[in-house]
């Protein structure tokens, strides 16, 4: 089912205009820039470094849109971008809502595969590689980190442990609430991740299953996210069923 864009849905954006604009023409070649494929709401530019790559057979006006308030329970704070430098691929529409925020360090690559989007509160760091397939959902504050930051180290030699590895996820992988992907993490296609999941390096990871618990595991096989066919009645007013 297609949805049909009106002048209401991108009033919205219209009042960071300037911002809009500056980052589209700072980050982008002008022949893509003139486009102003980022639209924004409320961002906070930390640093602009690096760069941005988008195919230009897809590069449109709206594409990526950051920072809509969309899900009322959390704060309407805009979107916090921190780009250090290293590369941000967009390979489709993306869609990241309200109270989120985008670090890429220098030597980082983020890539988002077509119909990326988080709802809320996404917290995404990307010091290595992490990658997402087409079609991924992200629900309420998750947070993606491909490093942690601080590496220990072995007491009896000093030996230093890796803090980070890439993360590669699926297509149509969906992260409910409170998740969180650790280094080193990697799903296959058609993954449902349940309320508070810890997804961590070597876990039991299945197509069309759903998963969740301490540690992860597959609670049930079969079931899949149908992006056309997926509104609860009781939510958008169609009465319980």
């Amino acid at each position: 089912m297609k949805y049909k864009h009106s002048f209401r849905d991108y009033k919205q954006y219209l009042w960071y205009l300037l911002p809009t604009i500056y980052f589209n023409f700072k980050m982008l070649p002008f022949r893509q820039a003139k486009k102003l494929p980022f639209l924004f709401v409320k961002p906070k530019f930390i640093q602009l470094k690096g760069k941005i790559e988008i195919a230009d057979d897809i590069c449109r006006f709206g594409l990526v849109k950051l920072g809509s308030w969309g899900v009322k329970a959390f704060p309407n704070t805009g979107i916090k971008l921190n780009l250090q430098g290293g590369t941000w691929k967009i390979k489709g529409k993306v869609w990241i809502g309200a109270n989120s925020s985008i670090e890429v360090g220098k030597l980082g690559c983020l890539e988002m595969g077509d119909n990326f989007m988080a709802s809320t509160s996404l917290k995404l760091c990307c010091y290595y590689k992490t990658t997402f397939g087409e079609g991924h959902r992200f629900g309420w504050n998750c947070t993606v980190m491909d490093t942690n930051f601080h590496p220990l180290k072995k007491v009896e030699t000093g030996e230093k442990k890796r803090a980070g590895a890439p993360i590669e996820i699926g297509s149509h992988n969906w992260c409910a609430t409170n998740n969180v992907i650790m280094p080193g993490v990697k799903t296959p296609d058609y993954c449902i991740f349940g309320y508070g999941t810890v997804l961590t390096r070597n876990m039991p990871c299945e197509e069309y299953a759903v998963h969740g618990g301490s540690p992860v595991r597959v609670l049930s096989r079969g079931y899949y996210r149908d992006l056309d066919d997926d509104r609860d009645p009781a939510v958008f007013n169609e009465g319980h069923k």
